[in-house]
């Protein structure tokens, strides 16, 4: 994307000077071209109608030079406009991204502090506790298994 931008800028400079050299061409060369092919040397009172000769000659190229300076302005214009929008889109992402983050990260936090918490009658703490629910679950699972194998079954 940087080279594409800098290439442009380049191009846009390149004209610019261009543009540049030849405008001052033509305002340091051109009265003088124009009176010495289309007016005598000696009549000194046709010397507006070489101002309109060259007014009405260059400035419709200096119209369209212009137009063309203008349309590039607001390209360039539109492809930052596109740019930052792309920018904000991949800001909004990012915001959203760091939102879950925060929100997971903090309920493995209360998670942690609820694991830490576990208490079985004063003598078994935290993380352990577990283990001796699981092995509290299990016997009363076999405990139900058994009375329900051993209890008369009744069909309905």
């Amino acid at each position: 994307m940087e080279q594409k931008t800098t290439d442009r800028l380049v191009i846009f400079g390149l004209i610019v000077i261009i543009g540049a050299i030849v405008a001052i061409f033509l305002y340091k060369s051109g009265p003088e071209l124009i009176q010495s092919r289309y007016f005598d040397k000696g009549n000194v009172g046709d010397r507006g109608a070489i101002g309109d000769a060259f007014g009405g000659t260059f400035g419709p190229i200096i119209a369209w030079f212009a137009a063309i300076l203008t349309f590039m302005a607001f390209y360039i214009q539109y492809e930052a406009n596109k740019e930052q929008k792309d920018q904000f889109a991949k800001q909004a992402d990012d915001t959203v991204v760091e939102r879950f983050e925060n929100r997971f990260f903090e309920l493995i936090r209360i998670h942690r502090e609820n694991v830490e918490e576990q208490n079985i009658q004063n003598v078994i703490f935290g993380r352990k506790a577990f283990t001796t629910y699981y092995f509290e679950l299990r016997y009363i699972y076999f405990v139900l298994e058994h009375n329900y194998d051993n209890s008369d079954k009744i069909m309905y």
